[in-house]
Order: C-alpha cells, then structure tokens, then sequence
C-alpha cells in the first residue's frame, strides 16, 4: 500500500504538485488557507484536513509549500500546527523558500519528536518558467538575485547540481537527525538540509 501524503499550501506551486500525486496514485490529504484549491482537490479524491494537526495525524509524509517563513512556521509550530499531530518516523518534506534559520528553528523542533525533516529547496535553476507565468525580465532579476540569500547554494544552480542536491535532501542521510552535509561547488563549500 501506497505511503498517505499530506500536502499543506495547494497555491500556484502546490496544487499542481498535489495533483500530480494524486495521478501517481498516492493517498492524499490536503490543507490550505484557500478552500477552493482544498475542495478541487477533495473532488478529484483527496481528503481534506481541517488543520496541519489534522493533516500530520493522518499521514507518513507531509509536504509543505508556503510562501514565506513565518507561513512556515505557524504551519509547523503554531497552535493547531503539525507539531501537535506528527508521529516519530515521519517525514517533513519542507518546499518552501525561506529562511535557513526558520528551517533550521523547525527541523530541531521536529527532529525532538522523532520527525525527519528535509527542506528540499536547495537553489533556483535559471528556466524560462517564470518568464513563461508572465513574470518581467526585472522582475525575474530581482528573484535572481534575493534567491542568493534564501538558498544554500547562494547563486542560480545549474539543473544537475539542484538535482543531485534534492536527492541528496530527500535521502534518510539528510534528516536533521543526522546532520549530514553535502558538498557544493567542488567541495569548496558545504551545506546541510537547511
């Protein structure tokens, strides 16, 4: 039997990912803020879940894509948020862009309740896909450029080193737990799983 995957903020980055997951035929619970993104959802056969509490008691895996860090940390460690609900064994797939020390802040938190957490957002890769959402080309530098803050690798990656990097992020040797590291650049840097 497939693992039951929870999915908080279905927004123009986590619905598309929650419905793929649903197509791969995945068990799917979701939350989100808007209710329009979590009833589309429920209609093509998730479960909606009244609060990340709701969503962590029901799940093996839970994914989050929020759009800024204190969205993240209300999620994980508000009233109602998944530190109430989670189990020891799970797996917090973190997706958003935000602060390391928020990830770092809400890994610790986790990982004191047995929860294996990965921020899996190692870096931007220069695409046209924002350009393709209607984003400007000024607007597409500026993203450029305060990604170098937000990201461990500090810079636009290219796509095979952003690959390697989720791999490596999504594996059990890059839990909080452990606290392992990975190489960047050559080696001339080092990075852990935010």
């Amino acid at each position: 039997m497939a693992q039951v995957v929870g999915f908080i903020g279905l927004g123009i980055m986590g619905r598309p990912m929650a419905k793929n997951l649903l197509k791969a035929g995945y068990p799917l619970v979701v939350h989100s803020r808007s209710q329009g993104p979590v009833q589309e959802l429920a209609g093509a056969g998730a479960k909606a879940a009244s609060t990340p509490k709701d969503v962590a008691a029901q799940c093996d895996v839970v994914i989050t894509m929020l759009p800024n860090s204190p969205d993240v940390e209300l999620v994980a460690l508000g009233k109602d948020g998944l530190i109430e609900g989670v189990k020891r064994g799970q797996l917090l797939a973190d997706m958003s862009t935000i602060s390391p020390l928020v990830s770092q802040k809400v890994g610790k938190a986790l990982a004191a309740k047995g929860v294996r957490v990965n921020a899996v957002n190692p870096g931007v890769v220069v695409t046209q896909i924002h350009k393709r959402g209607g984003m400007s080309e000024e607007a597409y530098a500026a993203f450029l450029e305060h990604s170098k803050s937000t990201h461990p690798l500090g810079r636009p990656g290219r796509p095979e080193e952003v690959a390697s990097l989720v791999l490596y992020l999504a594996s059990d040797d890059a839990a909080w737990i452990t606290g392992a590291t990975y190489s960047i650049d050559g080696g001339r840097a080092q990075t852990c799983a935010r």
